[in-house]
């Protein structure tokens, strides 16, 4: 290989290396304020559960009271009150209870374009990386492949050039960097987290 055919391979490599690393810079990014959002609108619907749990027992000491009330005679001015106290807590619990199932809508929408985010983005670096020389190459279980570009990424791993031809190599038998690279192990990482 002559030397400009050495420096456009290296200019290749080195433009390659730019795509990926901003396309995962910006997946980071997206990544990090869907989860800050989402804890956000956690944080309210755990609020809200609180305040909506706790006018419950006050609607039911307010009942209480009212019906030890109405169990007497010649009061009904203070049973009006307890009345009218009761059905505003009502009115209130019910708004905490639809803010409650707007904001579960919305978390559940912001993991549902999330979900479409990462998907997008998989597919995008699987395609970035095709053609992609990574040198040398050495599997968990001691292979050694040289002089390899990536010729396909897919769910279940490489597929791979190399100076003695091509191979396919299972995601398994690949080290952890790749793993995270291309994100096979993202589902996992997901359910663990939950």
């Amino acid at each position: 290989m002559d030397d400009q055919g050495a420096f456009l391979a290296i200019g290749g490599g080195l433009v390659t290396i730019v795509v990926v690393a901003t396309a995962f810079s910006s997946f980071m990014e997206g990544r990090a304020v869907k989860a800050e959002v989402n804890s956000v609108l956690k944080e309210h619907v755990m609020e809200d559960s609180d305040s909506l749990e706790d006018l419950r027992k006050r609607v039911d000491t307010a009942r209480m009271k009212w019906i030890s009330v109405a169990n007497r005679k010649n009061l009904d001015g203070p049973c009006e009150l307890g009345k009218k106290v009761a059905a505003e807590r009502a009115v209130r619990i019910a708004g905490l209870a639809a803010r409650k199932a707007a904001l579960n809508a919305v978390v559940a929408k912001n993991e549902a374009d999330f979900a479409k985010y990462r998907s997008a983005y998989r597919i995008s670096s699987w395609e970035t990386a095709v053609g992609e020389p990574v040198g040398n190459l050495l599997t968990l279980d001691g292979r050694e492949y040289r002089q390899v570009t990536l010729s396909k990424v897919t769910e279940d791993g490489i597929e791979i050039r190399h100076e003695n031809g091509v191979a396919r190599i299972p995601s398994d038998q690949l080290a952890e960097t790749w793993h995270r690279r291309f994100q096979w192990n993202w589902n996992a990482a997901i359910s663990s987290s939950r």
